[in-house]
């Protein structure tokens, strides 16, 4: 989305025309990517993109802007969200090549 396309951070999720279907499978994606378990009602408790962003700051120790250790993670979340990108911007060899390093660091 462009920026005049973008919804206002304080509209809700149903006004964006999201359904339960739609929030679980964001609370799904944000499981997978954070690897943080999360309660099928979150979109429903956390309504709006600010209030959602508001939460996940809190529980990524992110609301005084500094990263911490995340309960049983060996790294930062700094260090996980640098990893997330690089899978984002990696090729395919790259990916096999990042999927055997944390494979390997992890026996």
């Amino acid at each position: 989305m462009t920026p005049p396309q973008l919804p206002a951070v304080d509209q809700g999720f149903a006004d964006m025309g999201m359904d339960s279907l739609m929030s679980l499978d964001l609370k799904s994606r944000l499981e997978f990517d954070l690897g943080i378990p999360f309660s099928p009602a979150m979109v429903f408790n956390y309504p709006t993109i600010d209030s959602l962003g508001a939460h996940l700051r809190h529980v990524l120790g992110l609301s005084d802007g500094r990263a911490t250790v995340l309960p049983d993670a060996p790294r930062t979340v700094d260090e996980d969200l640098l990893a997330l990108e690089e899978i984002r911007n990696s090729s395919d060899d790259e990916l096999a090549a990042f999927i055997a390093r944390e494979y390997d660091a992890h026996q």
